[in-house]
């Protein structure tokens, strides 16, 4: 909204502004940026829509086909559970762009603000130990070629194991020490806030 600023001048050292009422032009930006938040609103339900079915469409392909049933399709599986959080995460958005336009009182909004941080970094974390265990899978298997299927089996889901719970952990201790004490934390995860 700008306004144009109407001077007068009292005495020679006295400024006074008025500024004057809203008109057509300011009620139409407002029906505007009501417009591009459903539009935003709609991409990001409709792409967490389709990445939830894509992904779980793949995880019952990968769990219901015996030939695919392998240790290195158990990261594909890991894979496709940090899709699934991600989708979480957009489902959040989706829902604080229109929380945050009804009067939330700041503990609603830090908490909206602190579950949707939690998620976003932990799939990025997810994201970088999976494909640093599948590097460690890949590492080991080429130097030891004779690893029994039950070893591998136990590396991948050792290696899962320990990745979401670092990842989790890490996720954790960002949310609780940036969310309460950042003023510019909660704008860069939201910023439609």
């Amino acid at each position: 909204m700008s306004f144009d600023f109407n001077w007068t001048e009292t005495n020679a050292t006295l400024t006074t502004f008025t500024l004057p009422r809203p008109d057509i032009s300011t009620q139409n930006n407002i029906h505007q940026s009501d417009m591009v938040l459903l539009v935003v609103t709609s991409v990001l339900a409709v792409n967490a829509t389709i990445s939830l079915f894509l992904n779980i469409f793949l995880v019952f392909i990968i769990l219901y086909s015996p030939s695919l049933r392998t240790p290195p399709n158990s990261h594909l599986l890991n894979i496709c559970a940090n899709n699934i959080m991600l989708c979480l995460a957009m489902v959040v958005c989706v829902l604080s762009i229109h929380f945050n336009r009804m009067a939330l009182t700041d503990g609603h909004s830090k908490l909206i603000g602190g579950v949707q941080m939690f998620l976003t970094y932990n799939s990025l974390l997810q994201y970088w130990g999976t494909f640093a265990s599948i590097g460690y899978y890949r590492h080991m298997t080429i130097k030891k070629p004779g690893l029994t299927l039950r070893s591998r089996r136990q590396l991948v889901s050792r290696s899962v194991a320990f990745n979401w719970i670092l990842s989790s952990l890490l996720s954790l201790t960002v949310t609780l020490s940036y969310t309460p004490s950042s003023r510019y934390a909660l704008f860069t995860l939201d910023p439609f806030r």
